[in-house]
């Protein structure tokens, strides 16, 4: 069997996270990113659903995912996961392309023998603390062979395309995320039934209003942990209230418990 390694980076001249995991067989449940995810499957094979979309994927293949994209993946056969990713914000992103709108990739998988060389490359240089200059020149050029995959107007519009009341539900779930927001409030503001409300927000986001919800706390909560807050004050001002419930969603999404991720961002920071 292999033996599991999970692995957080944050690479201080680039700006970026990278993860790293080893010989992983858990299962990631539909989830989202606040961040564009650019991943390399090494090992392992997984059904993969990204943006409402069902793949099979395996080694080689590189997984460009858009921040908020719904996705989540099952181990296929007894191989287990070796996959690491660059997770990168937004204004990063939008800096390097110099786009108007953020640029959209408009498939979640390519096979690419070029760019998965120039992803080992640099995950190494991540790693080991290669030289500042050229880890950047090697970001840069990374990160301009991945945009031929983009296009820059997509989130302009997918915006005409998604109901304005829908866009308007998630900026109040990720206002209030450290309350109890209930349907019926959400129906409340939006005017729309609740079976009406949950078929439109499934179609659009991929998630239901409860799993958006709670994909924000632990987005919120990772920022807690990083801060210092321990899992039990971080699940709290996220929002949870059932420690349990908090640790079971937070290692579903993420791949660690939050006592895991919080040591493994404390050893980063120094």
């Amino acid at each position: 069997m292999n033996r599991r390694q999970r692995h957080i980076y944050y690479d201080t001249d680039l700006q970026i996270e990278m993860y790293e995991f080893k010989g992983i067989g858990q299962k990631f449940v539909s989830h989202f990113h606040g961040n564009y995810v650019i991943g390399l499957m090494e090992k392992g094979s997984r059904n993969f659903v990204c943006g409402g979309r069902k793949y099979v994927i395996a080694a080689g293949d590189i997984l460009l995912i858009n921040p908020r994209q719904a996705h989540g993946c099952e181990q296929i056969g007894g191989e287990n996961l070796h996959y690491f990713s660059f997770n990168i914000a937004e204004e990063v992103m939008q800096e390097i392309a110099g786009y108007n709108v953020l640029p959209y990739f408009a498939e979640c998988i390519v096979k690419s023998q070029p760019l998965k060389r120039l992803m080992l490359d640099l995950r190494e240089m991540i790693a080991t603390g290669g030289d500042s200059s050229a880890k950047g020149k090697l970001f840069l050029l990374l990160m301009k062979e991945l945009l031929k995959y983009c296009y820059g107007e997509a989130v302009e519009t997918e915006k005409y395309k998604t109901a304005a009341k829908i866009d308007d539900i998630c900026r109040y779930l990720t206002q209030n995320y450290w309350r109890n927001v209930t349907l019926d409030e959400l129906v409340q503001m939006s005017g729309i039934s609740k079976f009406h409300l949950i078929r439109l927000f499934v179609r659009q986001k991929k998630l239901s209003p409860h799993k958006y919800l709670e994909t924000v706390r632990i987005e919120q909560a990772k920022h807690f942990l990083e801060e210092g807050f321990s899992p039990v004050q971080a699940a709290l001002k996220a929002g949870f209230t059932d420690q349990s419930h908090f640790t079971n969603v937070f290692r579903a999404l993420i791949g660690l418990t939050p006592r895991v991720y919080k040591n493994i961002m404390k050893e980063v920071d120094k």
